[in-house]
């Protein structure tokens, strides 16, 4: 970090250049409200050589986004694992918002018979009735807003978020979807799917397609409480490693800073079950975010001066302007 303390507008004694100031250069802590930070304190003057400022950061709220297909595990989001997500990122600090794609959803489901009911309802409206406020439009999803991107599972992830299971292994990503993903991953933050939500990103960043390739899970391949072994071959096909683990386990890729648990695809799950996965995959994904933060929390700095007036927004501290650079 490189400050510039504007010298002389207040100071009885007139600025002799760098090397003067650099004397009654002072030890200060300070932080930066653009990253909800606020000025702390000073702790000693350096009366002579030259001081480094040592600059202390507090660690700002988590921001997740949620990224929700419709309401209902056979043609949306499955319910008690978005729940779970939402509750969890709440319990460990997150403040979040919900996303989802301003369309029809493929079909509508029956979860009574199975059966399909002729009628179109649109993903954003069904999504609301998980997320309770407002669900944002996936375009205006910024990943540079967020500290992490959340995915939970359902049919509906599969049919509307991807075609995975109307298309297979040759299923395509639909692209707003993709290109979130990728957002994130650019800006190295994590991303965290539940489910059969990790097919997206099997497809996103597998090496078939041009990808790191993951390690993963999506659960296990014994039957009947795990009946979708297709599944994990598929995304082993898409370029991937699998990790073979329950539902109350998760799986973090910390290379590409990945994270998925496997949720309902075992059959015969629980809910307690569901959430101890999701709970456990959250509260990880949260303790890494804080050690990020922690990181920026106390570096070394340095102030250099200038006689010349700025008008540049800036701090001041007891007769000096300290200004971003």
């Amino acid at each position: 970090f490189f400050f510039q303390a504007e010298d002389g507008i207040r100071d009885v004694e007139r600025s002799r250049g760098l090397g003067d100031v650099y004397k009654r250069q002072e030890y200060m802590g300070f932080q930066l409200q653009n990253s909800g930070m606020i000025l702390k304190h000073f702790s000693r003057v350096v009366s002579r050589g030259i001081a480094p400022t040592f600059c202390s950061f507090s660690t700002k709220s988590l921001n997740a986004a949620v990224l929700l297909a419709g309401c209902g595990r056979l043609d949306g989001s499955e319910i008690h694992e978005s729940v779970s997500c939402l509750i969890s990122l709440s319990r460990n600090g997150f403040k979040y918002d919900c996303f989802s794609l301003n369309k029809a959803q493929h079909d509508v489901i029956n979860p009574i018979t199975g059966g399909r009911i002729n009628e179109e309802r649109n993903l954003m409206i069904e999504s609301m009735r998980i997320s309770r406020y407002k669900v944002k439009e996936i375009k205006d999803l910024k990943a540079s807003d967020y500290d992490a991107l959340v995915v939970p599972g359902g049919s509906g992830v599969a049919k509307n978020l991807c075609n995975f299971l109307l298309k297979g292994i040759n299923f395509t990503v639909v692209p707003e979807v993709e290109a979130t993903l990728k957002d994130f991953a650019g800006l190295k933050k994590p991303i965290a799917l539940c489910c059969i939500a990790p097919v997206i990103a099997a497809r996103v960043f597998g090496k078939k397609h041009g990808g790191p390739g993951l390690k993963m899970t999506m659960g296990k391949t014994e039957a009947p409480s795990w009946p979708f072994g297709t599944t994990l071959a598929a995304c082993k096909a898409l370029g991937n490693e699998l990790v073979h683990l329950d539902s109350t386990e998760f799986c973090f890729d910390e290379v590409n800073n990945v994270y998925t648990t496997p949720c309902y695809l075992k059959n015969d799950a629980t809910v307690s079950e569901v959430y101890e996965g999701i709970d456990k995959m959250i509260t990880k994904l949260a303790e890494e975010a804080k050690k990020k933060q922690q990181k920026f929390k106390q570096q070394p700095c340095l102030l250099y001066t200038s006689d010349a007036a700025d008008d540049t927004p800036c701090v001041d501290l007891g007769g000096r302007r300290i200004i971003k650079k």
